[in-house]
C-alpha cells in the first residue's frame, strides 16, 4: 500500500514538472518569435495530408 502511494506522488510530481516547464527550469524568458523552417512545415503538411487521405479512403471503403 505504501509503495502505491509513493508511486502516485512521484507520478504527480513528474506531471507537474512537465506541465510547468518554466517553473522547473528557471531561465531567462525567451521572447523571440521562433519561425519553423520551410522543410519542417512541408513535412508537417504532408503528414497531415497523408492522415487525411488515409481516413478518407477508410471511410470510402465502408
Amino acid at each position: 500500500m505504501r509503495q502505491h502511494q509513493l508511486l502516485r506522488v512521484g507520478v504527480i510530481a513528474l506531471g507537474l514538472l512537465g506541465a510547468f516547464h518554466g517553473i522547473a527550469f528557471a531561465g531567462p524568458a525567451d521572447l523571440a518569435l521562433k519561425i519553423p523552417e520551410p522543410g519542417t512545415l512541408t513535412l508537417l503538411a504532408s503528414g497531415i495530408a497523408a492522415v487525411g487521405g488515409i481516413s478518407w479512403l477508410r471511410r470510402r471503403k465502408k
